[in-house]
């Protein structure tokens, strides 16, 4: 069986992800399969880990799920990681731009717009409550619009705290 490394025409679409626990990491699995998106912006908000080396071994590998390369193509399947470069943040995943972000974590200053990225999935679980303006300190899940972000995805429910506001009409 042979690997296919390229993804098809592109869509001028670039996904961000904010947070790789174990729900941005799969998202990230999905996505690369699907290979809907040109390009993969995750925002980690910090940096984790020694190196980009580092990184790859996570994103590769899954307690549950085992590994991506088995994931997309059985378990005969060679790895599907390449050009990884510390310095700049990037690597391919099976012939997918990939961008890591290691420097804010709060929503609103992380530069989506800079990226292409339209579309945010945020994988945290912290920005939950739609009744949060874009500006709070401690951030919000209306922070991506601020960075250039025109849809955001939560990955959970969400819980507004202050039970007097009620549910935004764009929060959907």
């Amino acid at each position: 069986m042979e690997q296919k490394t390229e993804h098809r025409k592109e869509s001028g679409l670039n996904l961000g992800i904010n947070g790789i626990g174990r729900i941005g990491k799969l998202t990230l699995w999905h996505h690369i399969g699907r290979k809907y998106f040109d390009e993969i912006v995750i925002n980690m908000g910090r940096k984790v880990g020694k190196s980009i080396e580092d990184l790859a071994h996570y994103i590769e590998n899954d307690s549950t799920y085992g590994s991506l390369q088995w994931y997309l193509y059985g378990h005969k399947a060679g790895s599907v990681i390449t050009d990884l470069n510390d310095e700049k943040g990037t690597m391919k995943i099976d012939g997918i731009p990939i961008t890591i972000l290691r420097e804010h974590r709060n929503p609103k200053d992380i530069e989506w717009d800079r990226h292409g990225v339209k579309i945010v999935v945020d994988a945290t679980g912290q920005f939950l409550d739609p009744t949060v303006p874009a500006d709070n300190g401690k951030g919000s899940i209306r922070g991506h619009f601020d960075g250039g972000a025109r849809k955001v995805i939560a990955s959970a429910p969400f819980k507004i705290k202050d039970k007097s506001k009620p549910m935004p009409d764009d929060a959907v």
